[in-house]
């Protein structure tokens, strides 16, 4: 009898060492989980604006940033989450949004990731009638005084500053804002719904005639919506106005001590990584050592987006 009591404590003392030990494992793979907000460890942290988050999204696949990336655009970017250690956006928007929040700056200098050729969509009678000598960016901007309207995104974001660039430089001399035209406001206000991202509003030409005219956007995002079986019906184009323009993306670390932790990302010599398809899912190439924009540019954006907005 005393033999089988003492069996019967030796299983369920040999039951309780048993989930002693699974709760252990469990309570450190927890822990592994949650170390670092469960993005990574000490992978470092980087924002992405919402257009380019399918970058974030293949630096994380390859395991180079912390998963979980937040989106950031100009309207946080002066005040970022603590948290963040770089950002990867259009230029110049890190330098407007240290415009934006004064001294001490919030990022470092950018460095350029890839690029995207700007190009315009839509059919070939309209642009004949916006540019009847030859479709230049000088001329389309000035399309509300035809009747017509051009998508160039919202220019209180990143993106669409970009894009909305080479249409305001030419409605101002020398970049002078003071001298920017009224006609830079009836871009941004034309399209009757508003302004989206350049994906939306090319999907929107081809799908939503009369939403806008024409689009301004990365080439090869014009070209995927203008070459499906609706924007060949609708005999829609994509043409490239004079002067040749571009769009650069570029990470910018963090000023108080992001640089440490930033990714670097573009390797010129790898041309099939996730990451190099990501940018081409974007619209654009990557560009290790493209020029960014100088900071009289970036001022000038700056003021046209208080003007337009």
């Amino acid at each position: 009898m005393k033999e089988r009591v003492l069996a019967i404590l030796g299983a369920i003392a040999l039951v309780a060492v048993a989930v002693l030990i699974r709760s252990a494992l469990v309570g450190d793979g927890e822990q592994s989980s949650n170390s670092g907000g469960g993005s990574g460890g000490d992978r470092p942290v980087v924002a992405c604006t919402a257009d380019l988050m399918t970058i974030c999204e293949a630096l994380e696949a390859d395991e180079r940033i912390a998963k979980n990336s937040p989106t950031l655009d100009l309207d946080g970017a002066s005040d970022p989450d603590a948290g963040i250690d770089a950002w990867i956006t259009w230029d110049p928007a890190p330098q407007i949004a240290n415009f934006d929040a004064g001294e001490p700056a919030v990022w470092q200098a950018a460095e350029p990731l890839g690029q995207a050729r700007l190009s315009i969509a839509g059919t070939s009678a309209e642009l004949s009638v916006a540019c009847p000598d030859g479709v230049a960016w000088a001329c389309l901007a000035n399309v509300p005084a035809v009747n017509l309207t051009v998508g160039v995104g919202k220019p209180t974001t990143s993106e669409g500053l970009a894009r909305l660039s080479p249409l305001a430089q030419t409605l101002a001399e020398d970049l002078d804002p003071a001298s920017l035209s009224p006609a830079a406001q009836g871009l941004v206000l034309g399209p009757v719904q508003g302004q989206f991202d350049a994906a939306t509003m090319a999907t929107q030409l081809v799908t939503l005639p009369g939403r806008s005219n024409f689009v301004v956007g990365p080439t090869a995002v014009l070209e995927a919506r203008v070459q499906t079986e609706q924007g060949r019906a609708r005999q829609l184009t994509v043409t490239d106005p004079a002067p040749a323009a571009t769009a650069t993306i570029v990470i910018a670390p963090r000023r108080d001590g992001g640089a440490d932790r930033v990714v670097d990302a573009c390797d010129p010599d790898d041309e099939s990584s996730g990451f190099s398809n990501a940018l081409r899912a974007v619209g654009a190439t990557k560009r290790c050592a493209s020029t960014l924009a100088d900071e009289q540019l970036a001022g000038f954006l700056f003021q046209v987006r208080e003007k337009v907005s």
